[in-house]
């Protein structure tokens, strides 16, 4: 019962530090106690290029369709250059906003430096995750590096 008291408690105090300035309350009360930037729920809510082409110069996975989460990357290239990218997932709106955010870092970049992306930097254009959303962004870059990665040799 002290429980329920707080978090009421709480909840009044979030609503009570909004300002009221002609701006809808219930929108500014639900993105104070949201756990994601609105750089992720923008592009969680409107990926960039979440498709599927029929052909595309490199392929990358990470996890395993079909079996929990995962993440397809798609790039078409000109010479070692990014001319466009693609992606599809399964998993949440973290994972999501992670493949999107990437689809724009990789945009026009070279082969070479498209494998030196790190989560950090994925994690830095979303303006951070939560702790427990962090594997989103290893997810896309993994996707990344399988596609543009060379083969291993037999």
């Amino acid at each position: 019962m002290a429980m329920g008291m707080a978090l009421r408690q709480r909840a009044t105090l979030v609503w009570a530090e909004i300002p009221n300035d002609g701006t809808d309350c219930l929108l500014q009360g639900i993105r104070q106690m949201s756990r994601f930037s609105d750089t992720v729920m923008e592009h969680a809510q409107s990926p960039i290029n979440r498709i599927t082409w029929e052909a595309a110069d490199a392929v990358g996975v990470a996890g395993t369709p079909g079996r929990g989460h995962y993440l397809v990357v798609q790039v078409l290239l000109d010479g070692d250059k990014i001319k466009d990218s693609a992606f599809q997932c399964h998993h949440c709106g973290a994972t999501v906003a992670a493949g999107s955010v990437l689809m724009d870092l990789i945009e026009g970049l070279t082969i070479e430096t498209c494998l030196l992306l790190t989560a950090d930097d994925v994690l830095n254009a979303l303006d951070g995750l939560p702790r427990d959303k962090k594997h989103c962004a290893d997810l896309a870059i993994i996707a990344l590096q399988n596609a543009l990665s060379p083969p291993p040799p037999f």
